[in-house]
């Protein structure tokens, strides 16, 4: 690489400044930041490769266990057995339909106990009320088990999906790849693992399983990630942050 030299009196040894030919100092910043961004999209593309080659199957635990919900049972106990075997979300089976219907998750009880406590209504009828029941209320479908808000991207077009009326899945064969497009598109917060031979669920992932099978698994020399997550545009900031203060109330 050839450089200019530029006269004395600049900073540098001996007032001498190298930059590259040519382009002079802002030439120097404006490659520096043309090589950061090649180095980004190399980084990027090193990952999805990764993701492509593994499946779904590579990020379920050797030993694990699966909790599938009958829409028939009360709503009630179904939280005691989520809360007894420490998960975070069940897949819903119908018994007429024979097949899944749903998701049920810690937060939708949360949910449906604030529904009642906001219109007043008798929170005892909670433990004689099924899955099944919860889910056909149209009032509190629309309310606050309405999840999943659809995302605008660059075609302006509403994507999203509702757990609650849409059981979505990704067979256990599948890239990682296409479970974290599912995941991302949809505003997925759990994706159920499917056997393809006979639709038995295996297990729901989320993006946390997915990251640590990428960070335990995942090799690289160069060094691709010297950017911060500020810079790459991950996380929430500023006026987007929800924050609860000491006087509120749970």
């Amino acid at each position: 690489m050839s450089h200019a030299q530029l006269p004395p009196g600049g900073s540098g040894v001996g007032g001498t400044l190298l930059a590259p030919a040519g382009g002079g100092v802002g030439g120097g910043a404006t490659g520096m930041l043309r090589e950061r961004e090649v180095v980004r999209n190399t980084g990027k593309q090193a990952i999805v490769s990764f993701l492509e080659t593994q499946t779904c199957y590579s990020v379920l635990r050797a030993s694990g266990k699966v909790v599938v919900f009958d829409t028939r049972i009360p709503i009630q106990l179904a939280f005691y057995a989520l809360v007894e075997h420490d998960m975070q979300a069940a897949p819903l089976w119908d018994t007429k339909k024979c097949q899944f219907v749903g998701i049920l998750t810690v937060t939708d009880f949360i949910d449906v106990l604030r529904y009642y406590r906001e219109t007043g209504a008798d929170v005892i009828t909670l433990a004689s009320r099924s899955i099944g029941d919860i889910l056909a209320d149209e009032e509190i479908l629309s309310t606050v088990l309405r999840k999943n808000p659809s995302r605008r991207f660059s075609t302006g077009e509403p994507v999203g999906a509702d757990q609650h009326a849409l059981f979505l899945s990704v067979d256990a064969d599948a890239t990682l790849d296409r479970a974290c497009h599912l995941l991302h598109e949809k505003t997925l917060d759990f994706l159920p693992v499917l056997l393809p031979s006979d639709m038995r669920v295996l297990a729901t992932i989320t993006y946390t399983c997915i990251l640590e099978h990428l960070v335990s698994n995942f090799r690289e020399q160069r060094r691709l990630f010297d950017d911060t997550i500020y810079d790459l545009g991950i996380g929430t900031y500023g006026e987007d942050v929800v924050v609860a203060h000491p006087q509120q109330t749970l």
